[in-house]
């Protein structure tokens, strides 16, 4: 169940920005298309605040400019399977 939720959840977060970026082409009318840009702005924001909160899992990779994309575009949906991988020191 685990391995079919995150694909799952990708392909949510990959539709989500493409909506996101039909909206800022103005193809979606405009009190929706407010409310998505807006949306979007919020989650950029958050992934923003993941790349500073998750660097030390950044650091390990070895293609950084992947890793950083990869955060931008999906997250949590990138960074969770991630964590579940590795060990945590300590414990």
């Amino acid at each position: 169940m685990y391995n079919v939720i995150f694909p799952v959840l990708r392909l949510a977060t990959i539709f989500f920005w493409v909506v996101v970026t039909l909206s800022i082409m103005d193809m979606i009318p405009e009190p929706i298309s407010t409310y998505i840009l807006v949306l979007g702005g919020i989650i950029a924001v958050v992934h923003l605040i993941e790349l500073f909160t998750f660097r030390q899992l950044i650091f390990r990779e070895e293609c950084k400019v992947c890793v950083l994309v990869s955060i931008m575009v999906f997250g949590l949906f990138w960074i969770i399977p991630k964590l579940s991988h590795t060990k945590v020191e300590g414990c």
